[in-house]
């Protein structure tokens, strides 16, 4: 008797961000290597969180803390779930431990560069990474005796857009020329580099910019931007590897930590 092809799910609320859409085709890439089937579940609706049942998958893979919040009112069956980022107390999850890499980096461009001045974007405070993120950027910036006032942390919301609306505001603001963007994505990085080409300047001669993720739009920007890259391939693999585990009856193991990598 043949071997059940086992089915993942993988529910995200959209992908509309470089980052999500790397891990989607990096996620499916994996299942094809392991001749596992996958479902992707897109939306964070009542209707796309009642699709995610045991008739359908065997084991899900999630990055919405929404689905959670909704999985554990309303659905009564226990499919073997892990999600992505976000640390919870009694479902496995997978994190990326940037805190190190992300303090070096900052690092770098202070005792290196000598940057002195810096605004920073943010995507979305409700997020815990962001609020994470946002709280490595101030303690490394607080240990060279920098402090960030209110009005240099714009709030995006993680799309390339806003972090040209971002500039804009800077500009505004009276809060330009400065030594440093810290974006805490590479999306709103590349929304950056299209401001300082519609105002001629230079990057990194004028401002160096930092950003996270690693995204394969931003490798091929014309503008080179000084990123994290979270080993994107390697997180897949690790979530496809314990979702298939999970689908096979398997315990996972309730924390996994994946390293990140700068990229100059």
């Amino acid at each position: 008797m043949e071997n059940k092809q086992l089915r993942l799910g993988l529910q995200i609320n959209s992908l509309d961000s470089g980052y999500k859409t790397d891990v989607y085709e990096a996620i499916e890439k994996e299942c094809i290597k392991k001749n596992a089937d996958l479902l992707l579940f897109l939306g964070n609706s009542d209707f796309v969180y009642s699709q995610i049942t045991e008739k359908n998958i065997d084991s899900l893979i999630t990055l919405s803390h929404n689905y959670l919040d909704y999985s554990k009112k309303q659905i009564e069956h226990k499919i073997p779930t892990l999600t992505i980022q976000k640390e919870e107390k009694d479902t496995p999850f997978i994190s990326v431990n940037f805190n190190n890499k992300y303090r070096k980096l900052i690092d770098h461009v202070i005792e290196k560069h000598g940057c002195k001045t810096f605004n920073i974007i943010i995507s979305d405070k409700e997020s815990q990474e962001c609020r994470d993120m946002l709280a490595v950027c101030i303690a490394s910036l607080a240990d060279h005796n920098i402090q960030i006032a209110q009005n240099r942390v714009y709030k995006g919301n993680s799309l390339e857009i806003s972090g040209y609306r971002a500039m804009a505001y800077f500009e505004q603001k009276e809060l330009l020329p400065v030594d440093c963007i810290i974006c805490l994505n590479d999306d709103m990085a590349i929304g950056v580099t299209n401001f300082a080409k519609s105002r001629k300047l230079n990057i990194p001669r004028d401002f160096k910019l930092i950003a996270f993720d690693d995204i394969l739009e931003s490798r091929y920007n014309d503008i080179s931007i000084t990123t994290i890259n979270r080993d994107i391939e390697h997180l897949s693999k690790t979530a496809v590897d314990l979702a298939l585990d999970a689908a096979k009856g398997l315990a996972l193991p309730l924390a996994t930590t994946i390293d990140c990598k700068i990229k100059y």
